[in-house]
């Protein structure tokens, strides 16, 4: 970290008090009449005399959303398809009314429908995104586009403020709202009559639901007309806000040592440089693909640096995750090296054994069973090639089976049974493994290949034993690195 970072961080770190007492007027005056920072909860943290904890129903048709950990601590995530949050907070109630909260989309703009980050329980309520385009619209009554196109579901964060109010001119009164987006207005509409019903987050009860799919955090409710100095207030302020924690990266601390205080700092670089620190740090805290996965941050197949050990001793690393295959979320866990095929025992006559070296795997072993801690499924397909080696099952013409079935050893040191029928094992009721294909039984010198699924945490399998193997003419492989386990 360069000398100019751990200066704004300190920066940050003296200057947040003064910060949080100039925006009293954001968190303890009567203004803010309700307050969701999402950290887990749905209460109402904004001390006004009324309470508005937020609600939401598990039912066949609604859902609440999960918590993920986003720039300002945690955010609620909503699937997009029945997640949402009753405020209570009546529409109509309040003449004057200002909204603003944090969002990242992460829906497909071109294609979806209206999404709406606030609507109503009445349908004539709304603030979120045009049908499948990328404006923004507005109903609060009667339905208004204010922006044809916009930046804000473009997959990031983004600060939105919706600004409702009353204006007295020329003998009557006159109703209109405001729109801002990162603090700057992109729009406004007048005359209208004013929407009804139950506010909600992430929802409104109109057609297919109009539910959003991303992230949505810090959202604050005030009634009153904020003005453009406010919201730009507001919008610094939360875009420095952050737990000290947050300039944790995985175990790569920031430090705090001795520094020039009389350099000075632009405020820009400094909300610019601590947004990166934090979505750094998300990226480290995160465990697996899975992890990644469910905290919608996955931006689909490729690289990503997970940390499965938390504060343990590995450090953070990158794995390949494939997020769209099966349900998404998986690791994976490659070979070094394909096993050779080939004679491995130097015509020393059929025995079971195992070979005499394991299987290398590009990860680590300490790295691989730290992703197992934290993994609940696990999947590898193993093709066995062979020339006259027997993988699973021959029907000898004596009065028994004779039996060669390849056993099987995982990185854990785990063994599955081997000279058997069944592999499976009552002691180990989690490792099933399934025959797909059969080749090998031919048990002739043409190249043919026996293909079996194991479905285990234990994966990656690191050897495997055979009992068919004595003479030069037994030849058996697999290409390893085709065929790499996947952990979730």
């Amino acid at each position: 970290m360069s000398r100019k970072q751990l200066l704004i961080t300190k920066f940050i770190m003296i200057y947040i008090t003064f910060v949080f007492n100039f925006l009293a007027f954001a968190s303890s005056s009567d203004s803010l009449i309700a307050y969701y920072s999402f950290d887990d909860t749905l209460i109402d943290e904004s001390n006004s005399v009324t309470r508005y904890d937020g609600n939401c129903t598990e039912t066949e048709k609604s859902s609440c959303p999960n918590y993920v950990i986003s720039l300002f601590n945690n955010a609620a995530n909503f699937d997009g398809t029945k997640d949402f949050i009753n405020t209570s907070i009546k529409r109509e109630q309040f003449n004057n009314i200002s909204i603003c909260l944090w969002f990242k989309y992460l829906g497909d703009h071109e294609k979806e429908s209206y999404k709406a980050l606030i609507g109503g329980s009445s349908g004539n309520f709304f603030i979120g995104k045009n049908d499948k385009t990328s404006g923004i619209g507005v109903q609060d009554s009667e339905f208004k586009i204010i922006s044809s196109t916009s930046d804000a579901w473009n997959g990031e964060w983004h600060f939105l403020c919706f600004v409702s109010y009353e204006s007295y001119e020329n003998n009557k009164i006159i109703k209109k709202n405001k729109l801002f987006v990162d603090a700057t207005q992109i729009g406004s509409t007048t005359n209208f009559s004013g929407g009804t019903g139950d506010i909600y987050i992430a929802h409104e009860n109109e057609s297919d639901g109009y539910y959003f799919k991303g992230l949505i955090d810090e959202v604050k409710f005030y009634n009153k007309e904020l003005n453009e100095t406010e919201i730009k207030t507001l919008f610094d302020s939360s875009a420095i806000n952050c737990d000290p924690d947050c300039y944790e990266a995985g175990k790569k601390s920031v430090k705090r040592g001795d520094y020039n205080d009389n350099e000075k700092i632009d405020l820009g670089d400094a909300i610019g440089i601590l947004q990166e620190l934090t979505t750094s740090s998300t990226k480290y805290q995160l465990t697996s693909c899975k992890a990644i996965l469910d905290n919608g941050i996955s931006k689909g197949d490729g690289i990503y640096t997970i940390d499965p050990d938390g504060q343990g001793n590995i450090e953070p690393f990158d794995v390949f995750c494939d997020m769209s295959s099966d349900g998404g979320g998986w690791t994976k866990i490659e070979y070094k090296m394909d096993l050779e095929l080939k004679n491995h025992f130097n015509d020393e006559g059929d025995k079971s054994r195992y070979l005499s070296n394991n299987f290398e795997t590009v990860l680590s072993t300490d790295k691989i069973l730290a992703i197992q801690k934290v993994s609940t499924e696990g999947k590898q397909q193993y093709v066995g090639e062979c020339k006259n080696v027997i993988h699973y099952l021959y029907e000898a013409a004596e009065t028994d089976k004779y039996r060669h079935a390849f056993g099987y050893k995982f990185i854990d040191n785990t063994e599955s049974f081997s000279q058997r029928q069944d592999y499976t094992d009552p002691n180990n009721p989690n490792l099933i493994i399934q025959v797909l294909e059969d080749g090998c039984k031919e048990n002739d010198d043409v190249l043919r290949s026996t293909s079996v699924m194991i479905k285990s945490v234990k994966v990656p399998l690191i050897n495997v034993k055979s009992s068919d193997n004595g003479d030069s003419t037994d030849k058996f492989g697999s290409q390893l690195t085709k065929n790499p386990a996947w952990l979730r």
